[in-house]
C-alpha cells in the first residue's frame, strides 16, 4: 500500500511540474499576443500551482500515514510470529475466554494434548468442562471463580483432563482476565495449558518409591526383633516342654500327669507363635516347588470348615493355577485370612465367607498400601476370601497388618501380619478392602510365572 502511494505522489509532483511549465509558456505566449488575456491566465495558472501543491501535501502526509500504519501491521505480525514461537518452544496451549458469551478459542497445541485437533471441540467453555476430572472440577471451578471475583491476581490450578484415548492426562492452566466492563465484571480471560503428566508420573513413582522404602526399613527391623525373640523364646520353650515331658514319664498320678500336659500343651501353643514370628521376620525354611492354587484352597477350606463353625464358606475356583512356593505356608497364610473373616462374621444374619481364584491382569503397575509393595503389569492370581462382617473403621484398615494389632484381645493380632509376608515371599502382594458395616475383602496377588523361583526375603 505504501508503495502505491509513494507512485501516486511522484505522478502528482511530475503533474505539477508540467502544468508550471506549461503555465509559463501559456503566460509567455499570452502576454505577446493578447495582453488582455495575461491576467486571467496568470490567476489560472497560479491558482493551479496552489491546488497542487496542497494536494501534493496532502498526497505526503497520507503517504506518511500509510507507511507508518505498515510499520504497525509488521510489528504486530512480529509480535504474532514471537509469541507463536514461544508458545511452541514451551509446549503450551492457549485458550482465549469471552467471559460473557462462554465462547473459547483453543489453539492447536491446546488440542493435541488430548489427542485431538481443532474440528473436534466445540469453541465452548462447556468443551473444556465436560474433560476435567470429576474429583478435580469442583477445586479447580472455584479457583475459577475466586479469579474471576478479584481475590487472587492469577488464576493457577493442577488438574486432569480426559484425553481421547480414555486417560487422564494432567495439566498445570494458569490464566487472568485480561479486560473487565466498566462495573468491574470479567470480559475476557486468557490463559495457557502446560502437559504435566510425564512430571506428575515421576513424582508419583518417587512418593511410591519414599514409602516403599520406609515401609521396607520398618518391616526389615521389626523382622530382625521378631526373628532375635523368636529363636530364644523357642530355645525356653523347647527346655520347657522337654523337661515336662521327661517328668510326664516318671509321673502316674492323673492331676499331676493332666497339669504336665497343660503345660506340654501351652508350650505347643508358643512354640507355633514363634514359628509365625520366624515366618514374618523371613527366616522359616521356605520349600519352593510347584503347586496348584486350587488345590491348596480346598484343603484350606475343608480344614476351616470346622473351626469356622456355622458360617458357611463357599469356594469359586477358576480351574487349575500353578505356583511356584510353599504350599504349606500358603495355606497358612489362606486359613488365616479365613479365620479373620468367619470372626468378623460371627453374630451376623447372614455369616458367610467366599474363597474365590481366579486371575487379574494389570495393565500398569499397582502400589499397595499393606506393605508398600510394588506389583509390576502382567498376569496374576487372583485370591480372594469375601466376608459380610461387621467391616473395619479407616484407622483399623491402616493398621490391619501391623504385628500384634489386633481389636479383638490382647495377645492376638500376628495372622494378617505373617500373611502379608507369606504373599511377598511369593513375589506378590495383599490388598484390603473394607468399610464399617460393609464386610471386607481381602486379595492376594501372585504373579503367574512358570518355572520361576520366587525369593526369599
Amino acid at each position: 500500500m505504501a508503495h502505491s502511494t509513494r507512485t501516486l505522489v511522484l505522478v502528482a509532483v511530475a503533474a505539477l511540474l508540467l502544468w508550471t511549465l506549461l503555465g509559463g509558456v501559456g503566460l509567455l505566449v499570452g502576454r505577446s499576443g493578447n495582453g488582455s488575456a495575461w491576467p486571467w491566465l496568470a490567476g489560472v495558472w497560479l491558482l493551479g500551482i496552489v491546488i497542487g501543491g496542497l494536494g501534493l501535501v496532502r498526497m505526503h502526509r497520507t503517504c506518511l500515514e500509510a507507511a507508518e500504519l505498515d510499520a504497525a501491521r509488521q510489528e504486530l505480525q512480529l509480535s504474532h510470529e514471537r509469541l507463536h514461537l514461544v508458545l511452541e518452544g514451551a509446549e503450551l496451549g492457549l485458550w482465549d475466554w469471552n467471559a460473557e458469551t462462554g465462547e473459547v478459542v483453543f489453539n492447536e497445541r491446546w488440542a493435541e494434548m488430548l489427542g485431538l485437533s481443532l474440528a473436534d471441540l466445540e469453541p465452548s467453555i462447556d468443551e473444556w468442562k465436560q474433560r476435567v476430572h470429576p474429583d478435580d472440577l469442583e477445586p479447580t471451578l472455584a479457583a475459577v471463580q475466586a479469579h474471576l471475583d478479584g481475590e487472587t491476581g492469577v488464576y493457577e490450578s493442577l488438574h486432569r483432563l480426559r484425553h481421547r484415548d480414555g486417560s487422564w492426562r494432567w495439566v498445570l492452566d494458569r490464566g487472568r482476565v485480561v479486560q473487565r466492563t466498566d462495573d468491574g465484571r470479567p470480559l475476557r480471560v486468557t490463559g495457557t495449558h502446560l502437559d504435566m503428566t510425564e512430571r506428575q508420573t515421576i513424582e508419583e513413582t518417587r512418593r511410591d518409591l519414599e514409602r516403599q522404602s520406609l515401609e521396607m526399613r520398618r518391616m526389615q527391623g521389626l523382622g530382625i526383633l521378631t526373628g532375635g525373640i523368636a529363636h530364644d523364646f523357642n530355645n525356653l520353650l523347647q527346655v520347657i516342654r522337654g523337661n515336662a515331658e521327661l517328668v510326664g514319664q516318671t509321673t502316674t498320678e492323673a492331676p499331676s500327669r493332666r497339669q504336665l500336659g497343660a503345660i506340654i500343651d501351652a508350650a505347643e501353643d508358643a512354640a507355633h507363635l514363634c514359628d509365625q514370628m520366624l515366618v514374618y521376620a523371613g527366616q522359616s525354611l521356605f520349600r519352593s516347588e510347584t503347586c496348584d492354587l486350587a488345590v491348596v484352597v480346598a484343603a484350606a477350606v475343608r480344614a476351616m470348615e470346622v473351626t469356622c463353625g456355622e458360617t458357611e464358606i463357599a469356594m469359586e475356583i477358576d480351574g487349575a493355577a500353578e505356583v511356584q512356593g510353599d504350599a504349606a505356608q500358603l495355606q497358612r497364610a489362606l486359613e488365616t485370612v479365613i479365620t479373620n473373616a468367619c470372626e468378623a462374621s460371627e453374630g451376623g444374619d447372614r455369616a458367610s465367607v467366599r474363597v474365590v481364584l481366579d486371575r487379574r491382569d494389570l495393565t500398569e503397575a499397582l502400589v499397595l498400601d499393606q506393605g508398600g509393595v510394588r506389583l509390576e503389569p502382567g498376569a496374576y492370581h487372583r485370591l480372594r476370601v469375601v466376608d459380610t462382617g461387621h467391616g473395619m473403621s479407616a484407622e483399623t484398615l491402616a493398621r490391619a497388618t501391623d504385628p500384634f494389632y489386633s481389636t479383638r484381645f490382647p495377645g492376638r493380632g500376628l495372622g494378617l501380619a505373617v500373611a502379608l509376608r507369606i504373599v511377598q515371599r511369593h513375589g506378590g502382594g495383599l490388598l484390603i478392602d473394607s468399610r464399617e458395616q460393609a464386610g471386607t475383602t481381602v486379595t492376594a496377588l501372585l504373579p503367574i510365572r512358570s518355572g520361576d523361583c520366587f525369593f526369599s526375603s
